[in-house]
C-alpha cells in the first residue's frame, strides 16, 4: 500500500469517525455481537434442555429471506465500493453501506447454517450421531459469534484509530 492509499483510507476513517451514522452502526454491531455471544452460552440446547423444541420453520420463507438478504448485502457493498471510489473520504454513508453489506453476506449464510445444526441436534436425540452434532452446532455458533464480534471490532477500531 502507497503512502498516498494509506492516507486516502485514512481520511476516509477519520470523517467516519466524526459521523453520527456510524457511531450508531458501531453501537448496534457491538450490541448484536453481544447478543449473539450471550445467544451461544445459553443455548439451550447446547446445555441439554432443547429436547422439547420444535422446528417447524417454513423452508420456503427461510429460502426468500435468505436470497433477500445476501442480495441486499452484495447490492450494499458493490453500491459503497463504487461511491467510496468515486468520492473518497466525501462520502462516508458509502463506507458505512459497505460495513453493512459485508455484515449481511457474511453472516447470514452462517445463521442459515445454525438453523439447520439445531434441527439436526433436535433430531438426532438418543441416535449415535447426537454427539457429533452438538459439536457441529458449537462450532457454528463460534463461527457466527466470531464473525460479528470480528466485523464490529474492526470497524470500531478503524473509528478510533484514525
Amino acid at each position: 500500500m502507497t503512502e498516498m492509499d494509506a492516507s486516502g483510507l485514512a481520511n476516509i476513517f477519520l470523517t467516519l469517525g466524526n459521523h453520527w451514522a456510524a457511531k450508531w452502526l458501531a453501537l448496534l454491531l457491538g450490541l448484536r455481537a453481544v447478543w449473539t455471544v450471550i445467544a451461544w452460552r445459553r443455548c439451550p440446547q447446547m446445555r441439554g434442555e432443547g429436547a422439547g423444541m420444535s422446528f417447524n420453520g417454513n423452508e420456503r420463507l427461510w429460502k426468500l429471506r435468505f436470497a433477500a438478504v445476501m442480495l441486499l448485502g452484495i447490492g450494499l457493498s458493490v453500491w459503497g465500493l463504487l461511491r467510496l471510489a468515486r468520492e473518497g473520504a466525501e462520502a462516508p454513508l458509502a463506507l458505512i453501506a459497505l460495513v453493512v453489506g459485508i455484515y449481511l453476506f457474511t453472516t447470514e449464510p452462517v445463521r442459515r447454517t445454525l438453523a439447520d445444526a439445531r434441527k439436526r441436534v433436535h433430531d438426532s436425540v438418543g441416535a449415535p450421531t447426537h454427539a457429533n452434532n452438538l459439536s457441529m452446532l458449537r462450532d457454528t455458533h463460534v463461527k457466527l459469534a466470531g464473525a460479528e464480534v470480528s466485523i464490529f471490532l474492526l470497524f470500531a477500531l478503524g473509528m478510533t484509530v484514525a
